[in-house]
């Protein structure tokens, strides 16, 4: 069920959301796992790097596309 991920999304690769409010710290997220879904799709399992306690679920178009998240230089 798991598949081969885009290269910049590969387990370790860390992202921060594209649009940031004026005045806040944005979140960094590291990507934990990537899986195709029962839909077909490809999703990132992210954590949070500061507080590894929050975590989320995107799919990968969405974590590649720039109009969402930038990757952070490691």
């Amino acid at each position: 069920m798991f598949s081969r991920p885009p290269k910049s999304a590969m387990p370790g690769a860390t992202f921060r959301p594209a649009r940031v409010t004026f005045g806040s710290v944005p979140m960094v997220w590291s990507v934990q796992e990537v899986h195709r879904g029962t839909d077909g799709h490809e999703y990132a399992r992210l954590v949070n790097t500061v507080d590894r306690t929050r975590r989320k679920t995107v799919a990968v178009g969405a974590l590649l596309d720039p109009a969402f998240y930038v990757r952070v230089a490691d």
